[in-house]
């Protein structure tokens, strides 16, 4: 996953803990305020319920001095009822939409006290008409104690014991409410706190830890140290970016390598030159003795030696040339090549030396080698790479073998050894140019070998054991390319 796509999604989830618990909290504190609403308005109506109560309960007590009364006594009297009228008639206009049982309350308590008032006229009247001895004033007063009165009081508890039900059920949602309110808050803090923690742990993972191993590589890369590995597993940007500079980390120790092995070269180059020409004044110098004696007496090489001599020195002459041009991209002289009856040439030219080392030194070709279009030379030069470096390796006794095999258009050239064999770590750097375990050894050789060999489009394969011995095939196709004519 992308890391703006990783960001984005913990933005996403920040987000929606945000509204969500906003949301959330919203809804539950506009309960929690219609709670409150309504509970404040419940106990206004207790309030007015007290208050008609309270009137009510006035206007009975004064009852039994009605035969007293004057004008006074009687507005406020009637003042009493009509306020008591106006306080239902307000309470059931402000609450159109109110439970039914507080509905029915409420006009059952209307209902007594309208005719509460409707009772006490009468006798008033009855008082006026008849005067204070008239005995239709006990009727009002009897029904208004046996029944009005009792009806009212009975009405009045009902409806107070609505609303106090009523306000007990507001004050229960408004301690829930409050107490969602709060669980919302501590949850949303908790919830906050852990994704703070998740948002710190994550970020560290996937953006800071990756940046500092990034700078940490970079500083070893700036300081020489090429070729450090990021511990990176990342798929995203940062992952590719760590192996784009592991790649560019190789990509300079590869550079500089082959920077050093230039100098190297150049520096080799100009000691070869001049080995090379010490050599071959010697060597010329033997050549043209040989060849004056051979000229001054022919019989003088009854066995051949003048002859293998002048052979010897010109092969030699032929490597020295080879040599220097070593170091310069291989062009080949491609002629017509009997195996069959070179390679026996070059196993002969080693049999002093192994015989100084007392190696014993055995070729096997098979008789049907074909010709083969080839640089021989180079070839030649090849094959004593490999039978010098058998020889060098086997102590007194060792022994040397190379066969030729001809297989499915290939030719197999194989050079074994009983000597003692090379490690995994000398392996892995053989064919480098200027490696070498030799203490007077330049670490050309076998990388030359493998130049030549790929120039003829072939291969050379190598096995070893440590102790055991070592064995290299050279794999030479039959029908190959065509090769680049040498300058």
């Amino acid at each position: 996953m992308l890391i703006r796509d990783r960001l984005k999604l913990l933005f996403i989830a920040l987000l929606s803990v945000f509204f969500g618990a906003g949301a959330l909290a919203l809804i539950v504190i506009q309960d929690l305020d219609n709670a409150i609403q309504e509970g404040s308005s419940g106990r206004s109506r207790l309030i007015e319920v007290g208050k008609i109560r309270d009137l009510l309960l006035e206007a009975s007590s004064e009852i039994e001095d009605l035969q007293s009364w004057g004008n006074n006594e009687r507005n406020v009297f009637l003042d009493r009822l009509e306020e008591c009228r106006s306080i239902l008639s307000r309470m059931q206009d402000e609450n159109p939409e109110e439970d039914q049982l507080f509905q029915a309350a409420m006009k059952r308590l209307s209902r007594p006290v309208t005719d509460f008032s409707r009772a006490v006229t009468r006798a008033l009247r009855y008082l006026d008409e008849e005067g204070a001895q008239s005995k239709n004033l006990d009727l009002p007063k009897r029904w208004l104690k046996t029944r009005l009165i009792p009806d009212i009081t009975e009405a009045m508890q009902t409806l107070e014991q609505l609303l106090q039900g009523r306000s007990n059920e507001l004050e229960i949602a408004s301690q829930l409410n409050s107490s969602r309110v709060k669980f919302i808050f501590q949850t949303t803090s908790i919830s906050l706190i852990l994704f703070g923690f998740v948002f710190y742990v994550l970020i560290g993972r996937w953006i800071v830890n990756p940046l500092e191993l990034l700078s940490k590589a970079t500083r070893e890369i700036s300081n020489g140290r090429y070729g450090e590995i990021i511990p990176i597993s990342s798929q995203g940007e940062l992952g590719q970016l760590a192996r784009d500079v592991e790649s560019m980390s190789k990509e300079i120790a590869a550079s500089q390598e082959k920077l050093v092995d230039k100098e190297r070269l150049a520096a080799v180059g100009e000691m070869t030159a001049t080995i090379a020409h010490n050599l071959r004044n010697p060597l010329g110098s033997i050549r043209a003795l040989a060849q004056n004696k051979m000229r001054s007496d022919p019989e003088a090489d009854a066995s051949g030696s003048l002859k293998q001599i002048l052979q010897t020195v010109d092969r030699a002459d032929r490597w020295l040339k080879d040599l220097l041009k070593g170091l310069k991209p291989i062009r080949l002289t491609v002629e017509t090549v009997n195996l069959t009856d070179r390679l026996p040439q070059v196993c002969e030219a080693v049999l002093g030396y192994a015989e100084k080392r007392q190696v014993k030194v055995t070729w096997q070709l098979d008789q049907n080698l074909p010709e083969v279009q080839m640089d021989g030379r180079k070839i030649e030069q090849s094959i004593l790479v490999l039978l010098n470096n058998a020889i060098e390796s086997c102590v007194p006794g060792g022994a040397v073998s190379l066969s030729g095999q001809y297989d499915r258009d290939r030719i197999h050239i194989t050079v074994v050894d009983d000597g003692h064999g090379m490690t995994p770590e000398t392996l892995a750097n053989l064919f480098k140019p200027y490696f070498t375990t030799k203490k007077s050894g330049l670490g050309l050789g076998l990388s030359l070998t493998q130049r030549i060999m790929a120039s003829h489009g072939g291969q050379i394969n190598v096995e070893s054991e440590v102790g055991v011995g070592t064995s290299f095939v050279l794999v030479i196709p039959v029908n190959s390319k065509k090769f680049p004519k040498e300058d």
